[in-house]
This record gives structure tokens, sequence and C-alpha cells, in this order.
């Protein structure tokens, strides 16, 4: 945690990194993130112990999230200024409730039922792995 803290203080709180900042920040920031990861993946670990409600769900709507997320965040950057006063505060509110909402409607309206027709027609897994181990051994 701390190094994603550090990595706020080399990006100097600019909505665009500058070039420097860019280039040492963003691996900084990726290492930060990747130890995070790591961390949560041992059960041993203190943050690994203790499991987060509602993070399975959202590791497995990851994906359909990062392809539709730029949609109502332009949306939302579009209508802002048309938006009344009072709203123009919530419109990164309104951005994240749109995003969730497209990247759940995309999981479960085409990502999941093809994941289904996948496993139905072909099988579970196609995985490296799980081809790898159905290989047989060459002394």
């Amino acid at each position: 945690m701390l190094g994603v803290i550090l990595s706020t203080f080399i990006f100097q709180g600019g909505s665009v990194a500058r070039f420097w900042p860019a280039v040492f920040g963003y691996p900084f920031l990726s290492f930060a993130i990747m130890l995070i990861v790591m961390a949560g993946a041992d059960g041993s670990s203190l943050i690994g112990r203790y499991p987060v409600p509602g993070a399975s769900a959202l590791a497995a709507g990851a994906y359909s999230l990062y392809l539709t997320h730029k949609i109502p965040f332009h949306w939302v950057e579009l209508m802002r200024p048309h938006l009344p006063a009072p709203l123009q505060w919530a419109a990164f509110s309104l951005a994240i409730v749109g995003a969730f909402g497209f990247g759940a409607a995309l999981y479960w309206l085409v990502e999941r039922p093809f994941l289904k027709l996948r496993d139905r027609l072909d099988g579970r897994s196609r995985s490296s792995l799980a081809v790898a181990a159905t290989l047989p051994e060459t002394a």
C-alpha cells in the first residue's frame, strides 16, 4: 500500500503525467499493485486471510468492465455541462455507476452465455496448462 501512496507523489497530482513521472511512476505503481495482488493471493498474508465481499464477482466481470468503462465516462463528460449545477458534482459517481452497469450487462448478456456455450461444446478448459497435462511425456 505504501508503494501506491508513494506513486501518487511521483505523479504530483496531475491528471496527465509528464514525461519522467510517466516513465518511472507507472512501472513503480504497477510493481506496488503486483505486490498487493501477490499478498492477496497468499492465504497466510494479512490481506489474504479474509475474503473481500464482492471481490470474486468483480474479478469475474473485470474484462467486461474493462471493455465498456470508456463509454459511460465519455457520455457523462459530454453531458456534464448540461446537468443542473447541483448534479455536476456527482458526474464521477454517475460515470462509475454507468461503467458497472455496462460491464454487468456485457458480462451477463454476452460473456457468460458464450462461456457456457463453449463449455457445452468443447469442454471446460483450453488453457495451455490443461493441454500440457493431457499430452504424453517424451523422454
